[in-house]
């Protein structure tokens, strides 16, 4: 598992596969994706209990209730501790690893920062988050070591208000944010509230089940993912649980708050100029609207790299940066995702 892998599954990753017949086939591509797997359908393993199908309003009401500014609002500060093992190309279960993220509400919104086994982060509103992967000790937490690489690796990665304007201002993930990539879904009511389910079915006999269990409140407590491996039989790889009220201490990372080059961003379409202090060799990832790209000069003449969707940049010196409206035709592509 290389580097950036590691990074983003730290870092959260929808999981996303091929469809299955069940409850919850709620959109024209789902049901369209459902022929393939529906002629297999009887022949799979990956299946939820029975349930009832989630209609949009209920579905929102979930939604909102475990959006994390809501969570911070009610209980003033939240924690979810995650635990998860990994699957190697053996069918051999790793010791898996932990993670930890807190939140509270600060004056310039959610304040957020996740420790894990080698890893930490730290945001402070939308725009910026950092990161620190410390890859000496990777492999003792289920993951690869990085090969031909030791040491400390830190990244930053920057949002444009027009990458808002499409994806929306909530860049938090909580335990629950919708099925909306769930090719099988639905829920129950329980005595203690509800569950939820989602299943992922990739065709090839793999996949996952995910069970959400919600309070009276709509409030999700905890999720356990079961993956259903090829050589192996299925098994809990992840499990997420809600603390609520609890003491939290955030703090930024200190190195780049001591950071030794100091990179300027500016997005031409607002105006908005950005600070930050990064250690030498951080690497830097734009998220930016379907309209613009990252240059070195003002003018937009001068991409950070040759494909205007690779706005990855290396800092080893004090540098400006600017996101600046594309050509024309850039309206045709899609948003580049840094």
């Amino acid at each position: 598992m290389g580097k950036k892998k590691v990074l983003l599954l730290l870092m959260t990753a929808a999981l996303v596969g091929a469809a299955v017949t069940g409850c919850g086939k709620d959109t024209s591509d789902k049901e369209s994706g459902n022929k393939s797997s529906t002629e297999q359908g009887e022949k799979t393993t990956i299946q939820i209990p029975e349930c009832e199908e989630m209609d949009e309003d209920l579905q929102a009401e979930f939604v909102e209730a475990n959006t994390i500014e809501n969570l911070c609002e009610k209980y003033g500060s939240i924690e979810i501790d995650s635990s998860f093992v990994y699957m190697d190309d053996n069918g051999k279960k790793s010791n898996g690893g932990k993670n930890v993220q807190q939140y509270i509400k600060g004056e310039n919104g959610i304040v957020s920062q996740n420790v894990s086994d080698g890893y930490s982060s730290y945001q402070e509103g939308n725009k910026v988050s950092y990161s620190k992967y410390n890859m000496d000790i990777a492999g003792e937490d289920g993951t690869e070591d990085v090969e031909g690489q030791s040491g400390v690796s830190y990244m930053v990665n920057y949002t444009s208000d027009a990458y808002f304007d499409i994806y929306g201002d909530d860049v938090f993930g909580g335990i629950y944010t919708g099925v909306e990539y769930a090719m099988q879904s639905g829920y129950k009511e329980t005595k203690d509230g509800y569950e939820i389910y989602e299943a992922y079915d990739f065709g090839d006999g793999t996949g996952n089940v995910i069970t959400y269990y919600a309070n009276k409140d709509k409030i999700v407590e905890k999720s356990v993912s079961v993956t259903y491996p090829e050589k192996a039989a299925r098994y809990e790889d992840s499990v997420n649980e809600l603390k609520t009220g609890v003491d939290v201490s955030i703090k930024p990372i200190e190195e780049f708050e001591n950071g030794q080059y100091t990179v300027t961003i500016v997005e031409k379409a607002n105006g908005t100029q950005t600070q930050i202090k990064v250690p030498a060799g951080t690497e830097l990832y734009f998220g930016v609207g379907q309209d613009e790209i990252v240059t070195r000069d003002e003018a937009g003449t001068e991409m950070v790299n040759s494909d205007r969707y690779d706005t990855s940049v290396t800092v080893n010196e004090d540098v400006t940066l600017y996101i600046v409206e594309s050509a024309a035709d850039a309206e045709e592509d899609e948003p580049s995702v840094g």
